[in-house]
């Protein structure tokens, strides 16, 4: 039961460390400017909820992939924001075909 209200907590933690870096990079893509919250209207009547994705500029030793390392991820963030980007998950993928990390600009934490 303990255990159970601790994994609770720690994720409330983590949401208001997220919500927090959030606005503090303006709650919104860099490139389109849609904000965190809204709907994308994909094509044919289709919507999807927008959940914005931090980009690195440079790597970071965690790994790629969402959610990986997130509590260690969002204290990165929260050190180094000049690292960072915010986008929306298309925007997002874009950036990183057209900016591929290299190993050598991979940063230990």
């Amino acid at each position: 039961m303990m255990e159970m209200e601790n994994e609770k907590t720690h994720i409330k933690y983590l949401r208001r460390k997220k919500e927090k870096l959030l606005k503090q990079f303006g709650n919104e893509c860099k490139k389109c400017k849609i904000k965190n919250g809204e709907y994308k209207n994909l094509g044919n009547g289709e919507k999807e909820l927008v959940v914005l994705q931090f980009a690195h500029k440079v790597g970071f030793r965690l790994g790629y992939g969402e959610g990986r390392g997130k509590k260690k991820r969002l204290l990165e963030i929260q050190k180094y924001p000049e690292r960072f980007e915010l986008f929306c998950r298309w925007c997002h993928l874009e950036y990183d075909r057209e900016n591929p990390l290299q190993g050598d600009e991979l940063i230990p934490f």
